[in-house]
């Protein structure tokens, strides 16, 4: 969880309601009157607002510091799923986890999960209810530092070497190692996959946003090549974050695959200045290019 602290909250009646949620917990509530401070008696807190014994005017200046849990556990019911085997998510946040599912009452297995959606093992249909962990995003702002290296087209931050320098709210403590992944930007890389036994394999960057492309090189019965194109969604899909599994028999001489990936860098340092310290302030760390959000 983080800590906002100071916030102006709004307030009407007995509830007051902060900007972040989920809220898991209250450091303190202070009702500004003129030329004073009264803290409020706390009755009770939930997800998107807290209760306090006092009765509130919209007009009314009140300050809040409280916690908030980057991780939410949810229930998601009555997902409608129709002959796929990808159930897509109505969530906002990142899907991170996934506890149980089940299908008309009986459980169901899944063999991997995207930002907003989990695949299943097999064409289905019907309705789905979702135990699920989601991730909570922060907003960070950031600029390339070395521009003498590959460009990502669309994106211009560098792709395999160079530094990126982040600048985060001041309430969030980021430490050398730690994995900060990009989610409204996507780079684009292609790579030959060489063939493996198994329905899956792993690609290069990750998490994977989506699939554009899919090649191989065939061979007829008069010794010409031609290329063979493959369809999203009815030869292969997006297994995972990082994974794409094939649903027809993978072509015996690998195969080429174009796909977007969100970015991830590892934290290398924080350049805050002394002077800037205050956790009010934010905080500059820089980064370098990591190939994946799951270090290994």
């Amino acid at each position: 969880s983080i800590t906002i602290e100071n916030e102006k909250v709004y307030c009407d009646g007995n509830y007051i309601y902060p900007r972040f949620a989920p809220v898991s917990g209250v450091q303190s509530t202070e009702w500004l009157g003129e030329g004073e401070g009264r803290p409020l008696s706390i009755k009770r807190i939930e997800s998107e607002r807290i209760q306090v014994e006092e009765y509130l005017e919209d007009w009314h200046a009140v300050v809040a510091a409280y916690d908030v849990d980057l991780v939410e556990k949810i229930t998601l019911q009555d997902l409608p799923i129709e002959n796929s085997e990808r159930l897509d998510l109505p969530i906002d946040g990142v899907l991170i986890g996934v506890d149980e599912i089940y299908i008309d009452g009986q459980p169901l297995n899944w063999t991997g999960f995207g930002f907003q959606h989990i695949t299943l093992p097999e064409r289905t249909t019907g309705l789905v209810n979702a135990a699920i962990r989601v991730f909570n995003p922060i907003k960070v702002a950031y600029r390339t530092m070395d521009m003498k290296t590959e460009g990502t087209e669309r994106a211009m931050m560098p792709l395999e070497a160079g530094e990126v320098e982040f600048t985060v709210p001041g309430r969030i403590l980021m430490g050398e190692g730690d994995i900060l992944t990009l989610l409204t930007t996507t780079v684009r890389n292609g790579q030959y996959v060489p063939f493996r036994e198994g329905p899956s394999d792993r690609l290069s960057y990750a998490p994977v946003s989506r699939i554009l492309n899919c090649f191989s090189k065939e061979t007829d019965q008069h010794g010409r090549e031609h290329l063979r194109e493959y369809t999203v969604g009815k030869d292969l899909i997006p297994e995972s974050s990082e994974r794409v599994r094939w649903l027809i028999p993978k072509p015996r001489t690998g195969y080429t695959i174009m796909y977007e990936y969100h970015p991830s860098f590892r934290i290398q340092s924080d350049t805050t200045v002394s002077g800037a310290m205050d956790r009010t302030l934010p905080r500059i760390y820089k980064a370098k290019a990591a190939s994946s959000y799951n270090p290994r």
